[in-house]
């Protein structure tokens, strides 16, 4: 038997125990009593509290060792036989490096005297806690609003390994969490999320994606409108709470808000004034792809919202991409810093169709005449108009080179991808052209007249029509340059 300084005995196995749930990842959550939960927790002092929520206080317990777990200690006022299991149960399940890891539990009943209405009565008194791993860098929400404490690699590493702790519980065990936002995200010495608290939690049968429920708890800001609505819990109501936690840990502020280019124009502005955008710099591709799934997780039919694994799916895409050319921050388009003497290049490979869609057939119905006829007459009338040469005019039509505009993205120009885009433009009363901007180059002005007059001049079935083309000079160079390429294709 073991005495302690606060008057606690214990058996030898009584203390080691713990510590070898700690130190073991393998070994199986136990059994505590609560007297070694007061003596670790220095009787719950509110020096050992580290947090606290409407259904429990949570307290930091130091092992004789000096190995730290953390105790939830639950309110008597929310004790729930049937909760409390529920709880152990789903927390026991959820097994990932992205979920808080279980060590044990407490369920301990004692019959006390206790007042009540003016007298003491014998009446048993419950004591339910559970005992998970301590996690030391604090909650998600910590971490939202200050760029310079966090880069972007750190960042994104955080947003994947929510989704992949939500794609355990959602794929895996068949859970909902019921209560996902920054305060039950834990970020660890290594930057690692782990989800926590599952007190709120419903265990679904396999095949299950849905139920309605009467008790709807959770944190208004980050519940779905049908389940606040309607009582409708599923996993798609889940990825609503995930898509305001990305866009909130992203961008400092929850949705709804402005569209993606104008919330990426604001943070690129913060960032730059906070210090901390050259980890972001290069990383727009998949920034904006963060910021598109927080945007579609929030969609409010939940058929549009995706599933936990098909956003890590998009993720890894962003991952293999190769985005090596610099960010596109400032309108949607490119930029660099590297001159480029070659930028009318006419070994490129764009092709002049939506992304990530597939052209249309050819046209075998003998209207291919009457198309290239309109097209001449459009080319003709457009060239012999003075705003064309106009950046101005070019901005206005393809909507200041929005992002929404791109319809295809040019080859290489010495091993950079994507230094030219080609947008959509629509010139009201007349066909939608394509307009293609090339960033970042730098070519003797004469120089790119010269063979920008060149490609106006060619004139062959197989050749697409360059019908003008407009510069933006400095220091006798260009830097900017947009050329109207030609009518759209829209199939």
């Amino acid at each position: 038997m073991i005495s302690t300084e606060d008057g606690y005995e214990f058996q030898r196995a009584e203390l080691d125990a713990p510590e070898r749930v700690v130190r073991d990842t393998s070994a199986e959550p136990m059994s505590l009593t609560l007297p070694l939960l007061r003596h670790i927790t220095n009787d719950f002092s509110d020096e050992s509290q580290i947090g606290q929520g409407g259904f429990a206080v949570v307290y930091l317990g130091v092992l004789p060792s000096g190995l730290r777990i953390a105790v939830k200690k639950l309110r008597e006022t929310y004790l729930n036989d049937c909760a409390f299991q529920n709880e152990v149960f789903i927390t026991m399940k959820a097994t990932h490096k992205n979920t808080v890891r279980f060590m044990g539990y407490c369920s301990h009943t004692e019959a006390q005297f206790v007042a009540l209405e003016g007298q003491h009565v014998l009446a048993d008194v419950r004591q339910r806690l559970i005992c998970v791993e301590y996690v030391p860098n604090g909650t998600l929400d910590t971490h939202i609003g200050d760029y310079g404490e966090l880069d972007w690699n750190q960042r994104y590493q955080i947003l994947k390994g929510i989704c992949q702790g939500l794609r355990h519980l959602h794929d895996e065990v068949h859970v909902i969490h019921g209560d996902i936002k920054p305060n039950n995200i834990l970020i660890d010495d290594k930057l690692m999320p782990k989800i926590i608290d599952f007190g709120l939690s419903q265990s679904f049968d396999e095949g299950q994606t849905s139920c309605i429920t009467k008790n709807i708890i959770g944190t208004i800001g980050y519940m779905a409108p049908e389940l606040r609505d309607k009582g409708i819990m599923s996993f798609k109501a889940e990825m609503y709470s995930l898509g305001v936690v990305i866009t909130e840990f992203l961008t400092g502020e929850r949705p709804p808000g402005p569209s993606v280019d104008q919330v990426l124009k604001e943070l690129r502005r913060r960032l730059v004034k906070e210090g901390a955008f050259s980890s972001w710099e290069n990383k727009y591709h998949q920034v904006r792809t963060c910021l598109e799934i927080g945007y579609t997780c929030t969609e409010h039919d939940p058929d549009r919202r995706p599933t936990a694994l098909e956003i890590i799916q998009r993720l890894d895409e962003t991952e293999s991409t190769n985005h090596s050319a610099p960010s596109l921050w400032q309108s949607g388009d490119e930029e660099s810093d590297s001159p480029d003497t070659e930028a009318l290049d006419t070994e490129t490979t764009t092709e002049f169709f939506p992304i990530d869609e597939e052209p249309a057939s050819a046209d075998t119905t003998g209207e291919t005449s009457t198309q290239e006829g309109d097209m001449a007459d459009l080319l003709s009338r457009l060239s012999m108009s003075a705003e064309l040469s106009s950046l101005d005019f070019l901005e206005k039509i393809t909507d200041d080179f929005s992002h929404e505009r791109i319809i295809g993205k040019d080859g290489t120009f010495k091993g950079s991808r994507h230094k030219a885009f080609v947008y959509k433009g629509d010139i009201p009363r007349q066909e939608m052209v394509a307009v293609k901007r090339l960033i970042g180059v730098a070519i003797p002005v004469e120089k790119f007249r010269r063979e920008a007059k060149q490609f106006i001049s060619l004139d062959h079935k197989n050749i697409v029509k360059v019908a003008s083309y407009c510069n933006d000079e400095s220091g006798g160079q260009v830097k900017d340059l947009a050329k109207l390429i030609g009518k759209c294709a829209t199939n």
